[in-house]
């Protein structure tokens, strides 16, 4: 019979959830059978306002509290065994349907109640005269404000609803029916609960308009990050409204952070190449570019404050039969113990680097070649008092100096030092060899 009315008809449980809706309700509305069932009722009325007046109206006229939901669209049914009132219905295409309501009460053989029946009448509405009144420009704004994508909300100076739009309800999965259980704290993160408190601070402090950044929280616990544009409504001095409009931009902040978190790894893939470029892999100590690099700057700072520079070249004493009779892994063991000697006998100032194979090289600035003898020698019986497990290890040292009165260029220190080291090799190993008097 229900599919049989030429009129609109929509059958719910007690709860309003829809179960039945004939063919003329789904080609009116847009909606395929399927598409209306288990949608609830509230949801088809396109003006949520119009629930919240009828409950402000109905609270009036039955002196008792009436939620604006299904309680205010059946209350009068319930009691009375029918109502008749008008309301706009929402198309699926978003349009207005002016219709006139029929709320019937669907009773079972007990009396007790199975749930509701709504029939509807598309409302003739004609153009209206030039001497008729201007459509009201609340009702105007409001209607604005339910379609605009933006989560609208107007509260109380004690946090709960006012007003809310549909994108709001949509969005923070919330129903008409849920709102006088709800204040603003049930849909705020805590992650911004000191943003809220600073909000309410302003609004108790006399300010007109504010902007934040909040994180609300959905019914079903997700997290939307929105940028808040509040103003507060006063009289006679005393905060009576705080009304937001929340654009959602977590759509944004992700991108913002993954763009964030792609360049802290491209920054960290850059030290990570810059280290590379510069330091040797077996060792860790710096590689012959920055000795290159290193040699310029204090050769360049040595000769413009006329300060000494010394430069220490060492090589391990016979590595090549230590490695023929140990094995290569156990040289390079050898090669990290005397780089970490290296380090802890040198200053802060110094720079060791790897020069090349089992030569190592030992910048020294402001330090003249008595200086540098001493570090040389301090090095050298380090090593060879070490524990090298059953096998003897020990370095040549080549020492060189740049004076203060000398015009010698690097190339020359360099190669002064290297001649050094050959002659205290030479001389039977385990020895260092200075290069006395200016390099030249």
């Amino acid at each position: 019979m229900l599919r049989a009315l030429p009129w609109m008809a929509i059958a719910t449980d007690v709860n309003g959830v829809i179960r039945h809706a004939n063919p003329a309700a789904c080609h009116q509305l847009g909606f395929t059978e399927q598409e209306l069932l288990n949608r609830t009722t509230i949801l088809l009325l396109h003006d949520l306002g119009q629930v919240q007046q009828r409950a402000v109206q109905l609270t009036a006229e039955w002196e008792k509290p009436v939620r604006p939901g299904l309680e205010a669209l059946t209350m009068v049914a319930r009691s009375r065994g029918g109502d008749q009132f008008d309301c706009d219905y929402l198309r699926k295409d978003g349009s207005t349907l002016p219709v006139q309501l029929n709320v019937t009460p669907l009773m079972a053989p007990d009396e007790s109640s199975m749930g509701f029946m709504f029939t509807a009448r598309e409302r003739d509405l004609k153009p209206a005269a030039p001497a008729d009144l201007p459509e009201s420009p609340e009702n105007s704004f409001r209607e604005f404000l339910d379609g605009t994508h933006d989560l609208v909300q107007s509260i109380t100076p004690d946090g709960h609803f006012l007003y809310v739009n549909r994108a709001w309800l949509r969005t923070l999965e919330y129903l008409v029916d849920d709102l006088p259980q709800l204040t603003l704290v049930d849909v705020i993160h805590t992650a911004s609960m000191g943003q809220l408190a600073f909000l309410f601070k302003q609004a108790l402090s006399g300010h007109r308009h504010s902007r934040q950044e909040l994180i609300l929280r959905t019914r079903s616990g997700a997290e939307i990050i929105v940028e808040s544009s509040n103003s507060f409504s006063y009289e006679n001095g005393r905060l009576t409204a705080i009304r937001s409009i929340f654009h959602d931009i977590t759509s944004r902040k992700q991108q913002e952070q993954l763009l964030a978190d792609h360049q802290r790894q491209l920054s960290s893939a850059n030290v990570k190449l810059a280290m590379l470029a510069t330091t040797d892999a077996l060792t860790g100590l710096k590689n012959r570019r920055v000795f290159d690099e290193r040699m310029d700057y204090e050769c360049e700072r040595a000769m413009r404050q006329k300060t000494p520079l010394s430069l220490l070249m060492l090589d391990v004493d016979h590595f090549k039969d230590f490695n023929d009779e140990f094995g290569h892994p156990a040289g390079d063991r050898v090669l990290q113990q005397l780089s970490l000697l290296m380090l802890q006998n040198s200053r802060s100032i110094d720079c060791v680097v790897r020069y090349g194979g089992e030569e190592f090289a030992l910048i020294l600035p402001n330090t003249p070649l008595d200086g540098a003898l001493i570090v040389a020698e301090r090095f050298r019986e380090t090593v060879m008092k070490q524990d090298w497990k059953g096998s003897g290890i020990t370095v040549s040292v080549g020492v060189a100096s740049l004076l203060p009165q000398s015009d010698a260029d690097i190339q020359t220190l360099i190669d002064t030092a290297d001649h050094c080291l050959y002659e205290a090799k030479h001389a039977g190993r385990n020895r260092i060899f200075p290069a006395i008097g200016s390099v030249s």
